[in-house]
């Protein structure tokens, strides 16, 4: 028997958490005989082969039994493509009632074009074939039509169950959660940090589940802290799944399989903004022969979510912790590090005298949606021992964060410069700005306390 044989023998459907309109919108798309070709796109993990399994009575009502080809673990473009061919010619079995009849195609990552012109063959020569197909990026087809498979929405931070409850990237860790752990359960005690789990991890469900067999030995607190100490690198997964799914690690690496070195270079590179970049930024960062594009089709740059004129790209989770630690096993991070803050300490030194002018609210956008890369670049200029460097970014920052709420972060990191080797004039600009977070924050004598300090130092 042969692989693909196994694969079509054992094919099951499986139940899936927050994707009731894809499921309706994925079938309503294969209903309409104008779709030869279908390509569920997404980043890996996000469940695409998932979602075309959970359809499959529905499949087979409109086609047949279909044939189906695992291409995630062929050799080589040629070899895949040969697969796709035998598949369609030995798996199909009766068409549908209208005579159509459904070759799926699944992992069609990083066949290239051979595989592409394998489809567009098959279809040329038989008018009564769709090709329904997963992968992270499209098959380049003419015809193609593209089915976008995103994240599950994450919540905001908060510690209500039951609103939390109704969030789809809630629902999955904890009926994951529980199937780990059968005595766990969504509480007041643990629900800001099942919040905040499912939004360091995106909403990737792969990364869900993960983390959610996690809770056998660790409760959500420690399991959050142990992410953002170490990144997001969990194992442990099933061994009946395919081996990339085992580890968000085999996952990232494999999703990174076949990138040029300069579009790995640049990869790494955009993964040190933690706060997202901009298409400037990341074209200013690599080199102009498409690196960009080819992250974005195959998924390892998405686009945040962001007010309409205001795009936003970032490398999700888990290619980014992937990445980082790619550039650190090859000597390649503190220079990634120190052009980020380069970049960052451009932007802010072009930001700072347009705070006060008529251009004033958008600035005041600009530099909020640079903080978590703004807060990476303090961080980088303290570990390089920079102390003049980290007040004259704090210092700019002094607008932004109070208007927009960044006091404690603010007043922290104001009181802990203040307290480092910088010149007296310097010293005192720093103490004014902590008098004026602790001002804002409701401590009067705190206030009064650092300005007394900032006039004697001044």
């Amino acid at each position: 028997m042969t692989r693909t044989q196994a694969a079509v023998g054992t094919w099951q459907a499986v139940g899936l958490v927050g994707r009731e309109w894809e499921r309706l919108a994925l079938v309503g798309r294969l209903r309409d005989p104008s779709v030869r070709l279908l390509t569920l796109t997404g980043p890996g993990g996000v469940g695409k082969s998932r979602l075309v399994r959970a359809v499959r009575p529905e499949l087979a009502e409109l086609f047949g039994e279909p044939g189906y080809a695992d291409l995630s673990e062929a050799g080589s473009p040629a070899a895949a493509a040969a697969e796709a061919v035998a598949s369609a010619a030995g798996a199909v079995r009766t068409p549908g009632p209208d005579g159509r009849h459904l070759l799926l195609l699944d992992g069609c990552d990083q066949h290239g074009a051979p595989l592409g012109t394998t489809v567009a063959d098959l279809l040329h020569r038989d008018d009564r074939l769709v090709v329904l197909a997963t992968g992270q990026q499209p098959l380049g087809v003419y015809g193609e039509r593209l089915f976008p498979v995103a994240p599950l929405p994450v919540p905001p931070v908060g510690d209500d169950p039951e609103e939390l409850r109704e969030l789809a990237s809630v629902e999955l860790f904890v009926r994951r959660a529980r199937e780990a752990n059968p005595g766990f359960a969504l509480t007041a005690g643990n629900a800001r940090a099942v919040a905040e789990l499912c939004g360091l991890l995106e909403g990737l469900p792969l990364a869900l589940e993960l983390a959610a067999r996690q809770v056998r030995l660790h409760s959500p607190d420690d399991l959050l802290d142990r992410l953002r100490r170490r990144g997001v690198t969990l194992g442990g997964g099933p061994f009946d799944t395919p081996e990339r799914h085992r580890s968000l690690t085999a996952l990232a690496a494999w999703s990174c399989r076949g990138l040029t070195p300069e579009s790995r270079a640049l990869l790494g590179q955009l993964a040190c903004f933690p706060g997202g970049f901009t298409a400037a930024t990341a074209e200013s960062l690599g080199p102009a022969d498409g690196a960009l594009d080819v992250l974005l089709d195959r998924g390892l740059v998405a686009q945040l979510p962001t007010p309409p004129g205001q795009p936003r790209l970032t490398v999700p989770e888990p290619v980014r912790s992937y990445a980082r630690a790619a550039l650190a096993e090859e000597g390649r991070e503190p220079a990634a590090l120190d052009r980020q803050t380069a970049e960052c300490r451009r932007l802010l030194a072009v930001a700072e005298p347009r705070l006060s002018g008529t251009e004033q609210s958008r600035w005041l956008d600009v530099v909020q949606a640079e903080h978590a890369n703004v807060l990476a670049a303090l961080d980088r200029l303290r570990e390089r021992g920079e102390p003049e460097a980290t007040a004259a970014v704090l210092l700019a920052c002094r607008l932004p964060w109070l208007t927009r709420g960044h006091l404690r972060e603010g007043l922290a990191r104001a009181d802990r410069a203040a307290g480092e080797a910088v010149p007296e004039p310097v010293r005192a600009r720093l103490l004014d700005l902590a008098g004026a977070f602790a001002a804002a924050l409701g401590d009067p004598v705190g206030a009064v306390r650092r300005q007394r300090a900032a006039l004697a130092a001044g």
